[in-house]
């Protein structure tokens, strides 16, 4: 499929609004980190005290080839991005800064200054509409964006088709949420192919298979399913302010 011929101006009206924002990046302050054999907390309550904020060096993420280098990205307040890792004790969850979420590359470094017994997964969501998965084994880099009309609008999910090197689609030919990349990205951990999929699929609102009311509840399920659910419970709680 061609790329919409809408593409340029998209980016170019974008990358105006994100030079207006002047956003400020959030603070990389560190915490304990949480593990699986802590006892989850009910959600509301100040868990600042167990999940780590992981130090990442910002200046990584600014994308010097465009014209918004010096402007942070412009983030919603649902944007989040977990990097999940196991060690002797098990699986633990850290919350990465959210400029993370406009630049794959600068997310695939910061997973890079994570070491895993299991490989090192990173999950971002954007903007409750989609979410991207990312595995690290060594140097092998796998990568599975939920929908891939998310490209039509937002930075990180064409940076993804860029990676996979697929053309962005035409919005005529969008009639329900496709997902892209590695579906078998984490079917050595139990969950398959199949399965992924239909938790991607959940993401449409018209989806007649009980839709997902937030992207946090999909990524939980993967979390769950992946064996660190209340890792990533806490880690979610911390990254949008719980």
């Amino acid at each position: 499929m061609p790329v919409p011929t809408g593409t340029n101006y998209a980016r170019i009206s974008r990358a105006l609004r994100l030079t207006e924002s002047g956003n400020t990046p959030p603070s990389s302050q560190s915490a304990p980190t949480c593990g699986e054999g802590e006892e989850a907390t009910p959600r509301g309550r100040n868990r600042l005290g167990l999940v780590t904020i992981t130090p990442v060096d910002l200046t990584t993420f600014l994308p010097a080839r465009h014209a918004w280098t010096m402007a942070m990205p412009e983030v919603s307040e649902t944007d989040f991005a977990i990097v999940v890792f196991r060690e002797d004790d098990g699986w633990n969850a850290d919350v990465l800064p959210v400029a993370v979420t406009d630049d794959l590359n600068g997310f695939i470094r910061a997973l890079r200054q994570q070491p895993s017994l299991a490989g090192t997964i990173g999950l971002a969501g954007i903007d409750d509409y989609f979410f991207v998965a990312v595995r690290m084994i060594g140097n092998q880099v796998s990568v599975l964006l939920s929908d891939i009309g998310a490209a039509l609008d937002y930075p990180l999910a064409e940076q993804v088709l860029d990676y996979l090197d697929i053309p962005v689609p035409d919005e005529d030919d969008l009639d329900q949420v496709l997902p892209v990349g590695d579906l078998s990205i984490f079917a050595d951990l139990g969950l398959d192919e199949m399965d992924l999929a239909a938790i991607c699929s959940r993401l449409d609102s018209d989806s007649e298979d009980d839709p997902w009311d937030h992207v946090e509840d999909a990524v939980e399920s993967i979390a769950v399913r992946l064996g660190f659910g209340p890792a990533m419970e806490r880690a979610l709680d911390v990254a949008l302010g719980a």
